[in-house]
């Protein structure tokens, strides 16, 4: 645990191509030779999701991707292979390696691996979380019974964020800090929204930045009950999880499947996944991420 100086959360740059139907893919590209083989790898890294839940949702954890994997499976001849990561820098480690042709995790996550080093991808789909939103974004929070009843009041104390792998909870956090005036006497990242809001109930820090989905389950993880928190603020929002086709993929199969899933675009969602509709993805350039 340390104070947040931005050492190991500041966003290297490299560039990108960030087209309007949302493709992500680096300049270049292609650095491995196309497989032959008919296998699809999908990664799926979802913290609601039951196989790959954070350990801040955990039990309460109820979303699953059958049904859009069986339409995959529906839309291409190969083979469909799935794996599930439990953290997004397992994902990120994943893209890197090659080892996803398929990736459904946070927009975030999938540039971070783009930024690694991966192959390109390109964003076809994006799904929206069980309150029908495709955006991702932090609240703040506070202790029910404390003194914080804004952000304002915050000013001079010590303020929670999440490190650089949670976009949300760390850069739009102390975006928002920042537009509302709120200067912190101390700051400090932790690992998890779990831990955030945790730190917040032992007094350790005055406000803690979790990510949206994360605030009424770390309440009942934590105490048994979500009021035992206060909101006081919440940041913007940005493109939560998207489906991307790796440009590694055989031309004819990454052909079958980008028609396939750009097709779901506004269609009802499986019931499995919790949500009402697919949406097409959302374009957006994160800053520090410079653009062609």
């Amino acid at each position: 645990m340390g104070t947040d100086e931005g050492r190991g959360n500041r966003l290297t740059r490299r560039q990108f191509i960030l087209t309007a139907s949302g493709v992500a893919l680096p300049l270049v590209t292609g650095c491995r030779p196309h497989r032959r083989h008919r296998r699809v790898r999908v990664g799926i890294c979802d913290s609601l999701a039951v196989q790959s839940a954070s350990a801040c949702v955990g039990e309460y954890a109820t979303r699953r991707y059958d049904g859009l994997l069986d339409m995959l499976r529906n839309g291409t001849k190969a083979e469909v292979k799935v794996d599930y990561y439990r953290l997004d820098e397992q994902m990120v480690t994943a893209i890197v390696a090659g080892q996803v042709d398929v990736a459904v995790c946070k927009t975030w996550t999938l540039m971070r691996g783009l930024e690694a080093g991966g192959p390109g991808f390109e964003r076809v789909l994006d799904v929206p979380g069980p309150d029908d939103s495709p955006l991702l974004r932090s609240l703040f929070l506070t202790r029910a019974d404390g003194p914080v009843t804004s952000l304002e009041d915050a000013s001079g104390g010590t303020v929670a964020l999440g490190n650089g792998e949670h976009y949300e909870s760390y850069f739009l956090a102390l975006q928002r800090l920042e537009a509302a005036g709120v200067r912190p006497a101390r700051t400090e990242t932790v690992g998890t929204c779990l831990e955030a809001a945790a730190r917040v109930l032992e007094g350790d820090v005055q406000l803690a930045a979790v990510s949206h989905y994360c605030a009424d389950h770390s309440g009942r993880q934590l105490a048994g009950r979500p009021d035992v928190f206060r909101q006081v603020g919440a940041t913007a929002g940005v493109p939560w999880i998207t489906v991307a086709l790796s440009a590694e993929l055989p031309r004819r199969t990454r052909e079958e499947l980008a028609r396939r899933l750009r097709s779901l675009q506004q269609n009802r969602a499986p019931a499995d996944l919790e949500t009402a509709t697919f949406r097409a993805p959302i374009p957006w350039s994160p800053e520090g991420f410079e653009t062609a």
